[in-house]
């Protein structure tokens, strides 16, 4: 699942696919980023508007009695976001969009197996992923903490052929501001999403060995869902 991903703002495509202005806090903003860091996401506000905010990523859900959950939360699978807890009500109310230039996958089986590889646009094009969030408060502070999960699906032919079974759903600018604009049923959402997303034209590249690889282990699966 997408654990890893790369993320450098550019304000002139927000600005033109959005409409939004980018906060000196975030204008140079270019990361690594790792489940639970801060990350920065397009939502909708209390007046309409489209904006850029900071959220952690990895969704601690509101009912959570911790700040992190003992399973895994920074991607949502879309064939289970309806019935799990952890989504169900984010799915329905809470929407956002990740911006994404490459995203990293560990592969155990294929002909790149045993090592963590980078997708990106082939021609560097900015990447839109549909997430959902949800405002945990600290119980201790009062404090609210925003956090949120990148959903996913089945992946494209490149992505399975290069040796994952899992990709984040892209959309284009145009629908990635309906899904944060629509006001659907949870069921229509699936079927916006299932219409909608799109397969970028990805290019790959190893990153990394992946530590502890042993090629005769079967294949483990790449994060549970959320109970």
């Amino acid at each position: 699942m997408c654990a890893q991903y790369q993320v450098e703002l550019n304000s002139n495509i927000l600005n033109h696919d959005f409409g939004i202005k980018i906060s000196d806090s975030l204008n140079s903003f270019k990361s690594r980023l790792l489940p639970y860091q801060p990350a920065p996401v397009i939502v909708k506000n209390k007046s309409g508007q489209l904006q850029l905010a900071k959220m952690n990523f990895s969704l601690v859900p509101a009912w959570s009695k911790e700040p992190k959950l003992k399973f895994a939360t920074h991607n949502a699978r879309i064939e289970t976001v309806t019935t799990k807890p952890t989504w169900r009500i984010p799915f329905t109310k809470q929407h956002c969009i990740i911006p994404i230039q490459s995203f990293y996958e560990s592969v155990h089986e294929g002909p790149l197996a045993g090592h963590i590889i980078e997708f990106s646009e082939c021609h560097n094009k900015q990447l839109y992923a549909a997430g959902i969030f949800d405002r945990w408060i600290d119980p201790n502070t009062q404090k609210s903490i925003f956090s949120f999960a990148i959903l996913t699906t089945d992946p494209s032919p490149f992505i399975l052929d290069n040796g994952h079974d899992r990709s984040p759903i892209f959309l284009d600018a145009k629908d990635a501001v309906d899904w944060l604009n629509l006001e659907l049923t949870a069921e229509q959402y699936i079927n916006f999403l299932k219409t909608c997303k799109i397969a970028p034209e990805l290019t790959v590249k190893i990153d990394r060995p992946l530590k502890g690889f042993n090629s005769a282990k079967k294949k483990q699966s790449p994060d549970k869902d959320s109970l």
